[in-house]
């Protein structure tokens, strides 16, 4: 995991927030689907 030396863990935990907000997005875009199927 790439970190910034500016900001020692930083990078990494502002890395691992959007890819959190990514995941939550695609489960949001995810759950019509999975309810149309059931």
């Amino acid at each position: 995991m790439p970190v910034d030396p500016a900001t020692g863990q930083g990078c990494g935990r502002r890395l691992s927030l959007l890819t959190l907000q990514r995941g939550n997005a695609v489960l949001d875009a995810l759950r019509p689907l999975s309810s149309a199927t059931d």
